[in-house]
């Protein structure tokens, strides 16, 4: 079992059955996310999966839309890949849609710099804790609400 974190937006239905990735905030604020998204898809071979970290901790800075930080228990069997984050952030902003080389990755590596990608849906077993955050500043939080599942 593998623990990770997730961290979504206060109205997010992390139990839900689909998730709809046209309405991340990133495909607003990023030009063509979307689209390389699509690439990464294709590579994965599924647009079903849920994004998180490895490491609580891990995000540079922390994002006021996103307050509510989910803790899994995840089987390895669920985890579809891994995902080099700063590989992943400089194919976001090239002009390049198809170039993902190293960018996602079958094994973990490190775990310093990934993210791992869950399959989705998945049991309401795996979520073990729930927590609500007041972000102050993008490198500040105040935990508000903390639930044990």
């Amino acid at each position: 079992m593998l623990t990770v974190y997730t961290w979504q937006g206060i109205d997010f239905d992390l139990k839900s059955e689909t998730l709809d990735q046209s309405k991340s905030r990133y495909a607003d604020a990023v030009p063509c996310y979307l689209r390389k998204l699509e690439s990464l898809n294709k590579i994965v071979r599924t647009n079903k999966y849920l994004w998180a970290f490895l490491r609580s901790d891990q995000h540079q800075y922390f994002e006021i839309c996103k307050p509510v930080e989910w803790v899994l228990e995840v089987a390895k069997s669920e985890i579809l890949g891994y995902l080099d984050n700063n590989k992943w952030e400089q194919y976001l902003r090239s002009e390049d849609h198809q170039d993902l080389e190293g960018v996602f990755q079958k094994e973990i590596i490190t775990k310093r710099d990934q993210s791992v990608l869950i399959r989705h849906p998945f049991k309401e077993t795996i979520i073990k804790r729930k927590r609500v955050y007041k972000i102050t500043h993008p490198k500040e939080t105040e935990l508000i609400d903390e639930i044990e599942f």
